[in-house]
């Protein structure tokens, strides 16, 4: 939407309101002259914080940011909610002091607090940075462009260091119901206005349980919109796999369920299908977006010959190096559940974040079927009891000493469960599985290793 054929606002950098550099023309940086240019340094017309050095919006952009209600957080606030949750009283002071630290006046004392000697230029006023982003709290994002002026950028590395947040990453889920038209197809109008008013109900409850609003008022991400039939939101990674669990849950009790119970109207049978891109705070949002929407049409197509059809989900990780993996499951293989899926990927997580077992099971049970794996990912069904044993022989030599061996003797067993009721023996999908879990587990740092033999 920012792109610079669209840009109708910008302020000039330092340098180019010093050299007074043109920017607007056809063969400017700013390819046009429609756009309003304001001087760095000018507050007339824009606060620093509303239009930053260097920066240009265009209309619908700069009306969001403008906009009188609460601003929508940014990726990075999500990705550090739950770190930021957790954080110690004495680190929770200093993140706030730090937000403040971006007005003039809390500015210069904090100077004087943290330095024995500071000097100031005559215009430090019009180089401090007013904007407060959770991104500025990354040491990796204090530099000159971000602050100009040395001495802020001083105290910025100061309180980062403090403050130390390392979740960088967030998630953004779509997903939509499956076969909508095929459920309303020769019914009436009475059906019709029912399903569409339990729709609405879960699309508020869905929205209030996502921003924190529901009865747990913990916030896990924040919602863009739900219409009903359709949800798009940005969820904390921390929380990802249980929100997952929970809407789906959510639905076929508000949906399915209600249909019946409340509006004396037949089972519609209703499920949905999501799409998950998990990303790098830096990753631009356009295409963490765009590879969300090509998850959850690949859940769909993947599944659309199933009985039920589709009803799955598909992760994708964008890795900041440039990577991506993807793998694709249904919600549940077993009838006792309809997110079993997501309930053996939590207790494999829980696992590998208390260090009960190591995440090097994975690696090498990758390594030893590799040369059994077709073109395809699959290997043949002859292979699956040698699977069934070396999953759990791996698992328990990567055991924690004081874990119970039980428990992870359990674990393996309901792994291959999974896998086996899946009934595709697409082993490379599996393992894809195993490994998302694992990127998950090492980008959340709130947990500590198990010392003592657990409580199970």
């Amino acid at each position: 939407m920012n792109g610079e054929y669209n840009v109708k606002f910008y302020r000039k950098t330092l340098t180019e309101t010093e050299k007074q550099r043109e920017v607007k023309g056809t063969h400017e940086k700013l390819f046009h002259s429609e756009a309003l240019v304001v001087d760095y340094g000018k507050f007339n017309v824009f606060k620093e914080s509303e239009l930053g050095p260097g920066e240009g919006l265009c209309a619908m952009s700069l009306l969001k940011r403008l906009y009188l209600e609460e601003s929508f957080p940014s990726v990075a606030e999500i990705a550090t909610l739950k770190e930021r949750r957790l954080l110690s009283p004495e680190k929770k002071a200093w993140l706030k002091k730090y937000q403040k630290t971006f007005r003039a006046n809390v500015f210069m004392d904090a100077c004087l607090e943290e330095f024995e000697e500071v000097k100031l230029a005559d215009d430090h006023r019009t180089k401090l940075n007013t904007h407060f982003d959770y991104q500025l709290v990354y040491p990796e994002n204090i530099h000159e462009k971000n602050f100009p002026l040395a001495a802020q950028r001083m105290l910025a590395d100061r309180y980062a260091a403090r403050i130390n947040l390392k979740s960088k990453y967030y998630a953004i889920l779509l997903f939509d119901a499956d076969s909508m038209g095929k459920a309303l197809q020769d019914q009436d109008q009475v059906y019709q206005e029912s399903l569409s008013e339990c729709l609405g109900a879960f699309a508020a409850a869905a929205t209030a349980y996502v921003n924190g609003q529901g009865e747990d008022h913990t916030p896990k991400g924040r919602t863009v919109y739900a219409g009903g039939d359709d949800f798009l939101g940005l969820i904390n990674l921390d929380y990802l796999l249980e929100v997952l669990y929970h809407l789906r849950h959510m639905f076929d009790a508000m949906v399915n369920i209600q249909m019946v119970n409340q509006y004396q109207q037949s089972n519609p049978t209703l499920t949905f299908s999501a799409g998950v891109a998990i990303a790098h705070y830096k990753t631009p949002i356009s295409e963490v977006l765009q590879w969300a929407r090509k998850s959850e049409k690949k859940a769909k197509d993947t599944f659309k010959e199933n009985d039920p059809p589709k009803n799955a989900f598909c992760l994708t990780v964008l890795k900041h190096s440039g990577e991506m993996h993807q793998t694709v499951w249904q919600w549940s293989y077993s009838p006792t559940d309809l997110a079993q899926t997501m309930v053996v990927m939590q207790q494999l997580l829980e696992k590998l974040l208390t260090e009960e077992v190591s995440a090097r099971f994975i690696k090498n049970l990758r390594i030893e079927f590799r040369q059994l794996i077709s073109e395809q990912g699959e290997i043949s069904i002859d292979l699956m009891p040698l699977l069934e044993f070396e999953l759990t022989r791996l698992m328990c030599r990567a055991k924690h000493p004081n874990a119970n061996p039980e428990s992870i003797t359990q674990l393996a067993s309901t792994l291959y469960t999974l896998f086996s009721e899946s009934g595709t023996y697409h082993l490379a999908g599996f393992i894809d599985l195993l490994e998302m879990i694992d990127f998950i587990h090492r980008q959340l740092p709130n947990y500590s290793p198990v010392t003592s033999t657990p409580s199970l």
